[in-house]
């Protein structure tokens, strides 16, 4: 997530916004004006809502910073795999919002440091074919947001990606999912 220099310094004054380290933040249902709205990746498996990572969300209510409301997480693993065909074209988007100055980041799963490419998002939805060989993926996604509600801000989260020409067209557990070390 980014945060500049002087708005991090006061979180981390005020005892929010630092660490980095914590699980992934569990929003209560009463907070949904303050919950970033999440990623989702469509494919012929089904929908999968991505892993939520970090966030910064102003309620849209006014009140400037002190109206935001942040999460800083370590980046969450993709807890689940939607099973896609090569050449599918898949679609990614933040439910209810629109997306600007956003990514993907693709990576193997498990190696978050191996990027093999980018996916530039943005508007309601980005169509991406996947052309990546037989395997399984990650997908760390990162974006500004403008939700139909009137939030805004920044969120991240993960999706999980396996190719494969053979296996049912379904969204697995990401545990079930090939893992080799990381070169």
């Amino acid at each position: 997530m980014r945060v500049r220099r002087p708005v991090l310094a006061l979180l981390c004054a005020l005892g929010t916004g630092c660490g980095g380290a914590g699980p992934a933040p569990e929003f209560a249902p009463g907070d949904a004006s303050t919950a970033p709205p999440p990623f989702v990746l469509r494919s012929s498996a089904g929908t999968q809502t991505a892993s939520q990572g970090s966030s910064c969300v102003d309620s849209g209510q006014g009140g400037g910073m002190f109206g935001s409301v942040c999460a800083d997480t370590a980046p969450p693993p993709a807890a689940r795999l939607s099973v896609v065909r090569p050449g599918e074209t898949v679609r990614i988007a933040m439910a209810g919002a629109r997306l600007s100055a956003a990514e993907a980041s693709v990576h193997p799963l498990g190696c978050p440091g191996r990027l093999l490419r980018r996916i530039r998002l943005g508007g309601r939805e980005t169509r991406w074919r996947v052309t990546l060989p037989p395997g399984d993926y990650e997908l760390s996604l990162f974006g500004r947001f403008h939700a139909d509600d009137g939030r805004q801000g920044d969120s991240s989260g993960v999706a999980g990606l396996s190719v494969s020409a053979e296996a049912a067209l379904e969204i697995v557990d990401a545990a079930a999912g090939v893992r080799k070390p990381c070169a």
